[in-house]
């Protein structure tokens, strides 16, 4: 059995989680994490799930997400369920997400993990007659494309001290290397949001305010090189998970750089990566991508994240989520009349 689990921190985008149009998540298949040391925070949120039906518990806090998420794991194995998936509670699941977890949850050979890459995120609208919001690649960042001298001049508006800020620059130089060599595609960070109760004991930094999921991610890669987890990367197209980005005050980001000033966080992360490297944990290969083997087009509402990919044969092309197998694409073609899978 699959369940949802929401590690809420404020009771302002809770409804999200529920409502249909977001993620339409129920009460018999979500439960809610309660994880902060605001008391107000804790008040509300109880009123909140109390008032709808759904499931809580008031997990201990120390202010950090791993915390939290470790709280959340502890819950995950306490239950009778097999497979769970983490939500932050200012993130929300799509409807495409919530039904593409659902129905791998029940499949014969399920994997331990699964990790996002192409992840998408909702940032704020830059003039007022475009939507009211816009979608980008939050992660994404290929080797050799990123502009350290717009970084540099970014930063230097946040913080005038232009030799702290060539330090951070050197900071952000080395992130991009480490994160660009081990991390999954072309993401600087890949998020796990897919779990077994096996790869459940694999646990969180406790003291990390940034970067606790990354390094959460590489052991458990590093558990599947070694032959003891199944983990597996899924290609974001549809989206299945969603970051909102609409106000970049609003995150552990800007709190943690008291609004992008300083980027000590940076050097930390860092310096625990290659920690990780050179205990031999870092791993170069890339995982298995992800393939569902559909036997139908499914819905594909991603709430108009991305758009679905084109699968191409015989010069007659076909929409479908690019973790369709290259056996599902050939049948659904027949199925369809376009192409002979022959």
């Amino acid at each position: 059995m699959l369940k949802f689990y929401i590690l809420a921190s404020k009771p302002d985008k809770l409804y999200r989680h529920f409502s249909e149009d977001y993620s339409n998540l129920n009460s018999s298949n979500a439960e809610v994490v309660i994880n902060t040391m605001v008391q107000e925070h804790i008040q509300d949120l109880v009123f909140l799930c109390n008032s709808f039906g759904i499931t809580y518990h008031i997990t201990e806090s120390n202010g950090t997400p791993g915390k939290g998420k470790n709280e959340l794991l502890k819950i995950f194995l306490d239950s009778d369920n097999e497979y769970c998936v983490m939500v932050d509670g200012d993130d929300f699941l799509t409807p495409f997400g919530v039904s593409t977890y659902t129905d791998l949850a029940s499949y014969i050979n399920v994997p331990d993990v699964i990790c996002l890459t192409k992840q998408r995120g909702i940032v704020m609208k830059g003039v007022p007659w475009e939507p009211m919001y816009r979608t980008e690649l939050v992660f994404e960042a290929p080797e050799g494309e990123v502009d350290f001298t717009t970084t540099r001049e970014k930063l230097l508006q946040a913080n005038p001290d232009k030799e702290l800020v060539d330090k951070y620059i050197e900071y952000h130089r080395e992130f991009y290397r480490l994160q660009q060599t081990y991390c999954e595609g072309h993401d600087t960070h890949n998020r796990v949001v897919f779990l077994s109760r096996k790869a459940a004991n694999y646990r969180f930094l406790e003291d990390m305010p940034i970067g606790e999921d990354t390094l959460h991610f590489y052991n458990l890669k590093n558990a599947h090189m070694n032959g003891n987890l199944v983990c597996v990367a899924n290609i974001e197209q549809p989206a299945t998970y969603v970051y909102d980005k609409q106000d970049p005050r609003d995150s552990s980001l800007y709190r943690e750089t008291k609004g992008f000033q300083y980027w000590e966080w940076m050097d930390n992360f860092n310096k625990k990566v290659k920690d990780l490297e050179a205990a031999g944990v870092l791993h170069e290969s890339p995982l298995p991508t992800l393939f569902f083997n559909y036997k139908e087009i499914p819905e594909m509402n991603d709430l108009n994240m991305t758009s679905p990919k084109k699968f191409s044969k015989n010069g007659v092309s076909i929409s479908l989520p690019a973790n369709t197998s290259p056996s599902s694409v050939d049948n659904l073609l027949f199925e369809f009349g376009i192409v002979d899978p022959t």
